[in-house]
């Protein structure tokens, strides 16, 4: 299990929503260098909207695809109001936005994403800044790599 966390402060007389990313990683697969990244994102005023992207910084194995869990800690402060899937989740799903919790699920139909890839994009979210404050963002992550279901389909 891999928990990174980081903070930016509050600006004086502005509202800061600030994305403190803490992870929590149960994996299908002993994966040897699990680091996923967000980005510590603030917005200025109540309404203004802000991308959060969420990377995976290399799976060894390949990806076939992932189950994630995104929750604002303080419903007061902010809220996820979208979420964009990069072009090689071929199968997704979401549950209903607006909401302060979300879970997403991506799948690579087509093994885009090979053992050995980098710089993976799983999902990069809209954050709408609702109230003064900050707020950390818990991102629970399962992966499922594309060696399992290589495996898989070869019992069967």
């Amino acid at each position: 299990m891999n928990t990174y966390t980081n903070i930016s402060g509050a600006k004086t007389g502005f509202l800061s929503l600030i994305a403190a990313l803490i992870l929590l990683a149960v994996i299908v697969l002993p994966v040897s260098a699990l680091q996923l990244n967000g980005q510590d994102v603030s917005a200025t005023t109540i309404g203004e909207t802000v991308e959060y992207a969420i990377t995976l910084d290399e799976a060894p194995a390949g990806l076939a695809g992932y189950i994630m869990t995104v929750q604002i800690a303080d419903p007061a402060v902010g809220e996820i109001t979208a979420v964009q899937f990069p072009s090689w989740v071929s199968l997704k799903n979401t549950t209903a936005i607006p909401a302060d919790s979300v879970t997403l699920k991506g799948g690579d139909l087509y093994n885009d994403i090979a053992a050995g890839s980098t710089g993976i994009t799983l999902a990069t979210l809209t954050l709408r800044a609702d109230g003064a404050g900050t707020t950390p963002v818990t991102i629970t992550l399962r992966l499922h790599s594309s060696a399992v279901n290589r495996s898989q389909e070869q019992y069967r």
